[in-house]
């Protein structure tokens, strides 16, 4: 049983690439797919291993970055990880372990730590009761360190390329069609939380989009029902903010500094 992770990248991040490749090639993965738009340029500077590919990136967004990514990989299970984000190890070996005894999930997910560039880091623990959220009001799954396996059909899942923001929950509401999610009750990932990231720097479209997608994905019933918090979100996202301190005082964060 072997893990594929993808990392898309672009360029002006070089430091926090090798990073986040540092964290990625202590999860020992069977294969680790560079996706860039200048793939040569990073060649000199991650070290010479045999598992690295680097693959050309088609300047059409993150979601395709991650299928070609996805499309390369030979391996059983796929992670694709920010370059401004980091895994850690022992949640990984743990998510590994769980799908490799389980072949009815179809994804893990866990807990993670949420860090802001003054140093701050707050743990989010998602919780087994997250993973019946994509697709509802609020998806409550973290995307960093979630791994998944392949499809019935034999491969991997395509994230939906028009989607900007929101492919990871998207991702999440079409694998649930195939097996369960399930918790690792432990970290997983850490993720970088700053204005140039996708979603934490362009909230009002990501929160747009998340609508949109709950509405498209949802029945009559499940529209009826959530219509109310789904107007709120909305007008909620007319006033964008880079920060997510409002929600540490729920019992999911745990500030650790």
């Amino acid at each position: 049983m072997t893990l594929g992770i993808v990392i898309p990248t672009q360029p002006g991040r070089e430091l926090l690439l090798l990073n986040c490749f540092k964290s990625v090639l202590q999860c020992d993965p069977s294969q680790i797919v560079i996706v860039s738009p200048r793939p040569e340029n990073l060649k000199s500077l991650l070290p010479l291993d045999e598992r690295i590919i680097f693959v050309e990136d088609s300047g059409t967004g993150a979601a395709a970055a991650i299928n070609l990514g996805l499309n390369r990989l030979t391996s059983t299970y796929a992670a694709w990880i920010g370059d401004d984000d980091q895994l850690i190890k022992t949640g990984i070996a743990s998510s590994v372990s769980l799908l490799q005894s389980d072949n009815a999930v179809m994804a893990t997910y866990g807990d993670c730590r949420y860090k802001v560039e003054n140093g701050g880091v707050a743990l989010y623990k998602p919780g087994v009761s997250a993973a019946k959220t994509p697709g509802k009001v609020l998806n409550k799954i973290p995307q960093p360190g979630s791994i998944f396996r392949r499809l019935p059909t034999g491969e991997f899942p395509q994230l939906q390329e028009k989607l900007k923001f929101v492919f990871d929950e998207q991702l999440f509401i079409d694998l649930a069609k195939h097996g369960t999610l399930r918790y690792i009750n432990e970290p997983v990932a850490t993720y970088l939380w700053h204005e140039n990231s996708l979603s934490a720097g362009q909230r009002r479209g990501a929160i747009q989009e998340a609508v949109e997608l709950r509405w498209r994905n949802s029945g009559p019933l499940s529209r009826a029902v959530f219509l109310i918090p789904w107007c709120v979100m909305l007008l909620d996202s007319i006033v964008p903010t880079k920060a997510y301190s409002r929600h540490l005082g729920k019992k999911r964060w745990i500030r650790e500094s």
